[in-house]
């Protein structure tokens, strides 16, 4: 994982009931005008919960910063950096059970705090609780994501939640990262991929990796975001460099008789990726095979 990043720790910890639970992580997407006044507004409505900024340098005068928000930790990278990044180094700093991954040009519009940490309570629980999504109309976009047969590319279907609580939807990957983290589990599975530099691949690489192994992503209306200006939420689905370990990774096992097989995939071949994570970890940790998860899906 990265290490371009620095630290800041809060001049001021927090000592009270809550800490060892959740951490508020949230990545600096917007204006500095937007960051500021998402950090009162998190301080002011949970200011029990630890909160960890993510940034980059050149943005403003950390030390400075520090002393107006005395309780926020800071991560700072040295340059422009891709989603997977940044919540690796949340999950590997935060020290918490779970970590709430938020955007500053974003406002939380539900947050059922006890009915996510009963999800996450269970013995199946998810590696990740999704948020769904809203624009500045607060029109929820399709933001659930399903696997498809594989033809020539990976790309899941797009449709809209059930909005249901009491029986949120599996969804592929977390849409923008956005969503409400088992830390533990997450890191088990080793976070995401940072040599694939594309957030699009970077998030469906995980959610393959989760279900593959074993795992789930739900998607939850106990956590609703809203994007207040914009009025579409478009993923940039752009081929960019490490994005065949994506491919590699999660279409290199077959599943043949309760055994699997491993075989070069069809498309998009990755030397690295083949040799020390399909042979050395994939094939003797894969519960399925993405054929078998499009059919267990579409059942």
């Amino acid at each position: 994982m990265t290490t371009n990043y620095r630290i800041y720790s809060a001049r001021d910890a927090h000592s009270s009931y809550g800490v060892d639970q959740l951490a508020i992580a949230l990545i600096d997407s917007g204006s500095a005008e937007e960051l500021l006044g998402s950090i009162e507004l998190y301080q002011r409505s949970m200011p029990r919960v630890p909160l960890f900024v993510i940034t980059q340098d050149g943005r403003f005068d950390f030390p400075r910063l520090q002393e107006l928000y005395r309780h926020i930790s800071l991560i700072v990278f040295s340059g422009n950096t891709y989603i997977g990044e940044k919540a690796n180094a949340v999950a590997s700093v935060c020290n918490t059970n779970y970590f709430l991954l938020l955007r500053s040009d974003t406002v939380v519009v539900t947050f059922e705090y006890d009915r996510l940490l009963n999800l996450m309570s269970r013995s199946n629980h998810p590696v990740v609780a999704s948020a769904i999504l809203a624009n500045a109309y607060r029109e929820i976009v399709p933001c659930l994501r399903t696997p498809t047969p594989f033809e020539k590319i990976l790309d899941p279907g797009s449709s809209f939640p059930s909005m249901d609580p009491d029986k949120p939807d599996h969804t592929l990957y977390p849409v923008m990262g956005l969503g409400f983290y088992d830390r533990a589990l997450f890191q088990r599975l080793r976070g995401y991929d940072e040599q694939i530099h594309s957030e699009y691949f970077q998030l469906m690489d995980l959610g393959l990796r989760s279900y593959l192994f074993g795992y789930r992503i739900t998607l939850s209306p106990d956590l609703l975001i809203q994007f207040p200006n914009r009025e579409s939420i478009i993923e940039d689905r752009s081929e960019r460099t490490g994005f065949g370990r994506c491919y590699t990774k999660n279409l290199s096992i077959r599943r043949v008789k309760g055994k699997n097989k491993v075989r070069k995939p069809p498309i998009n071949y990755d030397r690295s990726s083949y040799r020390e994570e399909v042979k050395e970890r994939y094939q003797w940790l894969q519960k399925i095979d993405y054929d078998g998860l499009v059919s267990t899906w579409q059942r």
